[in-house]
């Protein structure tokens, strides 16, 4: 069993990273939802109601953030924050934010078609994990609850076998791949795993939303993949895919890593 892929999402619901290696930062991987788009009420905004986002795609270089939508390109310094703070929410959580520049807050009112902006999470501000998850006051930037979202190959193929065709992991916007089993949704069973050095709880299933039933290219909405994962992956707490996990160290996580099960 073994790390297969690794990704990223620097602008919470806009387009993944594919990475090599990947940094385990205190808070999850390195630039992950480090970044939010928020409407004028501070709520934040996501391919739920806005699929386009999807097709904006993201980089961090040299200090710099880079979007690209279609063949527009907007890049900001991840320091250049207007003085002013904002109230941001993600789910029931609020937290204190920074605005970026009104240049690239323009930028994706364009593109969505509404005013948003751009936000960072305040140096000051601390997001915590649930704590009937997580007893030791652990932090998040702007994911949904957890700082990382598990899937595995055996998982997608077993959904696309029964489903008659091919669906792209990336659909399901896991941050840690596994690969080298045979049985789905073994990940179910798993409680601890160990990746070079780095401990990994798994800690809750991940309830799934519109969001896997988005066509990436065409942006249309499938939905045989919710239907079918509702046949297999109902639960009382919705429909699953995925485990959500809790880091407990940091370090660097490689593609082809051994990954070793705890518990």
């Amino acid at each position: 069993m073994h790390v297969h892929a690794l990704h990223t999402y620097p602008i919470k619901s806009c387009a993944g990273l594919t990475h090599h290696r990947l940094n385990i930062a205190q808070q999850g991987p390195e630039y992950d939802r480090m970044f939010m788009l928020v409407d004028d009420d501070g709520k934040f905004v996501t391919q739920r109601k806005h699929s386009i986002m999807a097709q904006i795609h993201v980089d961090v270089l040299d200090n710099q953030l880079h979007c690209w939508f279609q063949d527009r390109h907007c890049a900001v310094r991840i320091d250049d924050t207007q003085a002013d703070g904002v109230t941001a929410q993600v789910w029931k959580d609020v937290v204190e934010a920074q605005v970026f520049s009104s240049e690239i807050n323009a930028w994706f009112s364009e593109i969505l078609g509404k005013s948003v902006r751009l936000v960072v999470q305040s140096k000051s501000a601390s997001r915590f994990i649930d704590p009937e998850f997580s007893s030791d006051q652990k932090t998040i930037r702007f994911a949904d609850g957890f700082p990382i979202l598990l899937t595995t190959m055996s998982s997608l193929q077993f959904v696309n076998q029964n489903l008659g065709a091919v669906v792209d992991m990336q659909r399901f916007r896991p941050n840690l791949v596994i690969g080298g089993l045979d049985e789905p949704f073994a990940e179910d069973n798993w409680r601890v795993l160990l990746i070079n050095g780095i401990e990994f709880e798994v800690v809750k299933p991940c309830t799934r939303c519109v969001i896997p039933s988005i066509e990436l290219q065409t942006l249309e909405k499938q939905s045989r993949i919710t239907k079918l994962l509702k046949q297999y992956r109902k639960t009382p707490e919705g429909i699953i895919f995925g485990q959500n996990v809790i880091h407990r160290g940091v370090g660097q996580i490689t593609v082809g890593d051994e990954v070793e099960v705890l518990k």
